[in-house]
């Protein structure tokens, strides 16, 4: 995408594109032997990689490779000047996590001459919001009868009616937080 005068950082992109042969055969279609950035998923990223995109992520899903089982999706783009390749690759992987890249090596750093630090380390205390899962429900909870029968229910309700029982671990994923067994 060329506008007046200026060039497109990214020529071409896919996102979150499911991991499966007619999908890697569509971006050797697209995208044949050009350069660029992927992000490999396995529900959050979990490597940033660079160089002939479509020749790479086949080297990944190969079966044998160091990183074949730990993804399921992917991402790429096709970077307009392929000089900048590197800085973005280093971009992506300094701005996130460690652990959510985990796969990658240390490196790609970015020049530490033009790093200007905070003039400040002090850190706020702000209250955040409590996130919520997107498009989900909350049901309410329903009053517990003390003299319900069952059993799934008779452990459940013992914990909830201020009887303390030492609850089996699968058990206990069931009890609302402030009435757990310790």
């Amino acid at each position: 995408m060329k506008s007046e005068g200026r060039i497109a950082l990214i020529k071409q992109f896919g996102l979150h594109w499911p991991r499966n042969q007619e999908n890697l055969d569509e971006l050797e279609d697209l995208a044949g032997h050009k350069s660029g950035i992927y992000v490999l998923y396995h529900g959050v990223p979990v490597y940033i990689g660079r160089g002939a995109i479509s020749a790479r992520l086949c080297s990944h899903g190969k079966e044998g490779s160091m990183k074949e089982q730990f993804w399921e999706r992917f991402s790429w783009f096709v970077i307009g000047k392929t000089a900048s390749e590197r800085e973005l690759e280093s971009l992506l992987l300094e701005a996130l996590p460690f652990y959510i890249h985990s796969l990658n090596k240390p490196g790609g750093k970015l020049g530490k001459k033009l790093q200007v630090a905070a003039p400040s380390r002090e850190l706020n205390d702000f209250a955040l919001p409590r996130l919520a899962a997107v498009g989900r429900k909350r049901r309410a909870r329903k009053a517990i009868n003390c003299e319900a029968t069952g059993p799934r229910a008779a452990p459940r309700v013992a914990a909830w009616c201020g009887q303390r029982r030492i609850l089996p671990v699968n058990e206990r994923r069931l009890l609302p937080r402030q009435v757990r067994p310790e």
